[in-house]
């Protein structure tokens, strides 16, 4: 129950893969089957993030792997959305609160998807 690395929970239908799959993604040895079959190619995936200690508010995440080099350059929507650096790579978060309090919710979360994802496919080619 302590571990933070169970904390996100991905949306498996919102996920892409940047090209077509003509090649696997290497993964270090310590990577557990499950997360070696998620990122075994390129992909932009998002979900749901219940806080941590770095990151204590729940918020909705997106995330490229491999990540490109130059995507926390990218910009976000809305303005409330941003960058951290999670683990050793960027994780792109827009803060639940903010979405949950919008005239239009279901707007302000694909505005954000639509902007990590446009992020990821800009930077990956």
């Amino acid at each position: 129950m302590g571990d933070t690395k169970e904390t996100l929970h991905r949306f498996p239908r919102i996920v892409g893969k940047l090209r077509p799959a003509n090649g696997r993604v290497e993964q270090p040895a310590h990577v557990d089957p499950v997360t070696r079959e998620v990122y075994s190619h390129e992909v932009i995936s998002a979900g749901f993030w219940f806080g941590d200690d770095q990151v204590p508010e729940p918020a909705f995440s997106s995330d490229t792997a491999p990540e490109p080099a130059g995507l926390v350059e990218e910009p976000l929507r809305p303005a409330a959305a941003r960058w951290i650096d999670s683990r050793g790579a960027h994780l792109a978060l827009s803060p639940y609160e903010d979405v949950r309090t919008a005239a239009d919710p279901r707007g302000v979360v694909l505005d954000f998807l639509e902007s990590t994802y446009a992020a990821g496919a800009r930077r990956a080619g």
